[in-house]
């Protein structure tokens, strides 16, 4: 009995002090990346609490009482509190990330090159949509034609980037591609882009690059004015509590765009001046989304109209009009280890030829997807089906199913860690492709890594339509195929005696696709067909400082790109052989500046050699923002005035397609807190 009281005594000796119900703050953050993990219910016998963006959450609570954590995507995660010290609760991911949680977690991977991005780094620069997020990163060429958005990773066709929005493909089914500019600003809280083939992950498509877009958090109204009669307005309400979260905006811009340029093409014997005609353009949309505990929500329509201004010295198209309706929806939940999620898009567009000097058309896309992610042992479980279904007056009603099963998997190997996925894709009408990755790292002062992988992609329907009509010898296209995709990486962070932190990364690639699927002119117009071999190399580096209100960057890259047709090498279209930039941000109290500085080397504009008449000439070009923030009694107000081109350089996206040059941007914002 006596031993029995000595034991009850050791051991109560050992029990940790238990303090008196009060606050305690914390953060919960993903145990792979160190990011924190928003929207977590953090439970304890007194409260029930949801943590922020970043992760952190207060809660009322004793020492000893045990905090219960649940994020949709990760198994639950239990922390006894002590008296004091800090709560800090790492959760595993339950299954293959969710994309929304991949989209936030993307920056922690040393495996691969991922660039983000906030939306305030866009708005600071007078932007309205995804496509203006987009410009701000490093390594993404963005080309504007039309006012339509399309990007460049790595040497890449934009019909290789898989764009996402909280895990849904936004590239449309009968293009391959997506518009960034249909999707407003205020939707967003910022963007992580993927460098390299992801097709073990998120399958067809995903042969360059994964861009995947995030939802925003928080309340604002914000209004702007800018050159050319651009004008928009923007807002969205948050509503959060312990129950969930609930954000509700919307969003309208419209501009006229017509601006005097220099015809260079004109058949006049010299150069003529003239006014862009039929560039005008407006987009209205709305968006909801919602999360709690257990399951996540995302609504989004927008609907644009525009003019389809022509090449220059080509007047045919200055009555020519487009207008697109897209709308997009998701809803994740869990069922006891197993995540489910569900995911619908909906894209019409039509096309008036004006005066009658082009047909008319309209052409509709619908997709239905269903996934469920587990894990299993130390396992990772994914499967999924899709249907896509496209019908419209140039072609004929259309549909192609999917299915998909993956598996992934991270294991430490005393220093080093590795990361393996594993995916099968069953595609109608197409073989079953098998696509492998695979990450080995070495943490340390220096952090090394390697990835290879494989990927493919899957003709569009406009690809199969247009094969067919346009050529005498018909050659029926298959899926391009990613045979290598390979990647070595090092990186590293040193700080300079407390005061700052530096970042530097260097990064080489190759990239070997079989049976490209390029568009080339035929016998009656353009037409797509598979090309034996396209080869993109190169290497990249990036070095960042950060010190308490300033970030300045740079960044710089080489690239080869090659197409093999059997017979000629050629060079793959506005990929320019040399490309970088810098920013410098300065974040005070009561004023923000960035200033960018994006170069553009040269870059062949037709498929074919390498030579400078068929060449861009390089470019640099210089924007500027500035805001003034003040707190007042309903929020804190900002004003911004940045300009765009400072220089006046006007690039040439596209050959023969002129842009504005100069243009000023002067916005006004309102937000509870400061975005």
């Amino acid at each position: 009995m006596m031993i029995l009281s000595h034991l009850l005594l050791a051991a109560a000796l050992q029990l940790p002090d238990c303090a008196a119900s009060g606050s305690r703050d914390g953060v919960v953050r993903d145990a792979q990346t160190a990011i924190g993990i928003a929207d977590a219910v953090v439970a304890g016998r007194r409260q029930r609490v949801r943590t922020l963006p970043d992760g952190r959450f207060s809660i009322v609570a004793a020492g000893c009482d045990t905090l219960h954590v649940r994020r949709l995507g990760y198994r639950g995660a239990s922390h006894v509190l002590l008296a004091e010290g800090p709560v800090v609760i790492a959760m595993q991911r339950a299954a293959v990330p969710l994309p929304a949680v991949e989209a936030r977690a993307a920056a922690g991977s040393q495996g691969r090159t991922v660039v983000t991005g906030d939306a305030a780094e866009a708005r600071i620069l007078g932007g309205s949509s995804a496509g203006d997020l987009a410009a701000t990163l490093p390594f993404v060429g963005v080309r504007m034609v039309s006012g339509r958005t399309a990007l460049s990773v790595r040497g890449s066709r934009p019909e290789q980037v898989l764009v996402t929005l909280d895990g849904i493909p936004l590239n449309d089914p009968a293009t391959g591609t997506a518009d960034l500019a249909d999707i407003p600003l205020a939707a967003l809280g910022g963007v992580s882009v993927a460098f390299g083939t992801s097709g073990a992950v998120h399958g067809s498509g995903a042969t360059g690059g994964v861009m995947a877009l995030h939802s925003g958090t928080g309340t604002i109204v914000a209004g702007q004015v800018g050159a050319y009669g651009n004008r928009a307005v923007e807002g969205a309400w948050t509503n959060a509590g312990a129950a969930g979260r609930i954000r509700i905006g919307g969003a309208f811009a419209t501009g006229d765009d017509d601006f005097s340029f220099r015809n260079v093409a004109a058949a006049a014997p010299a150069d003529t001046v003239e006014r862009r005609r039929n560039n005008d353009f407006q987009r209205a949309s709305g968006f909801l989304t919602a999360a709690a505990s257990r399951w996540q929500l995302l609504v989004l329509h927008g609907e644009t109209e525009r003019g389809l201004v022509g090449p220059m010295n080509v007047r045919a198209f200055d009555g020519d009009r487009g207008r697109t309706a897209r709308s997009v929806a998701r809803v994740a939940t869990t069922a006891g280890p197993v995540d489910l999620h569900a995911s619908a898009r909906h894209v019409a567009a039509r096309y008036d030829g004006g005066a009658g000097a082009h047909p008319a058309f309209r052409v509709r896309a619908r997709s239905l997807g269903v996934a469920a992610a587990m894990p299993v042992a130390w396992l990772a479980l994914e499967s999924g089906a899709s249907i896509d279904r496209v019908d419209g007056s140039t072609l004929a009603r259309s549909s192609r199913s999917a299915a998909f099963a993956g598996a992934h998997a991270v294991r430490d190997l005393g220093r080093l860690r590795a990361s393996g996925a594993l995916r099968l894709d069953v595609v109608e009408r197409s073989m079953g492709r098998l696509s492998p990755s695979l990450v080995v790292e070495r943490p340390g002062a220096v952090t090394l890594a390697a990835r290879v992988g494989q990927g493919f992609r899957v003709p569009t329907f406009y690809d199969i339509y247009f094969a067919s009509p346009q050529r005498i010898t018909v050659q029926p296209l298959v899926p391009e195929r990613v045979a290598l995709d390979a990647e070595v990486r090092a990186s590293a962070d040193a700080g300079c005696g407390g005061v700052c932190s530096v970042q530097a990364a260097v990064s080489l690639f190759e990239r070997r696709t079989h049976d490209a699927i390029v568009w080339f002119p035929g016998n009656v117009g353009w037409s797509p067909q598979n090309v034996p071999e396209e080869r993109a190399r190169g290497g990249e580096v990036q070095v960042a400082m950060r010190r308490p209100g300033v970030t300045a960057k740079a960044w710089g890259g080489s690239y080869h790109t090659m197409l093999w047709d059997g017979f000629l090498e050629m060079r793959t279209p506005y990929v320019p052989y040399w490309a970088g930039g810098g920013v410098i941000n300065s974040d005070g109290e009561h004023l923000s500046t960035r200033i960018q500085v994006t170069y553009t080397g040269r870059r062949p504009f037709v498929t074919g050699p390498a030579i400078a008449e068929l060449e861009l000439p390089q470019v640099t070009v210089v924007a500027l923002g500035i805001q003034r923030h003040q707190a007042t009694e309903r929020g804190l107000l900002t004003i911004t005035l940045s300009v765009d081109d400072l220089l006046d350089v006007r690039p040439e996206f596209v050959r023969r397609y002129p842009t504005a040059g100069r243009r000023w941007t002067a916005g006004l914002s309102l937000s509870p807190r400061r975005p």
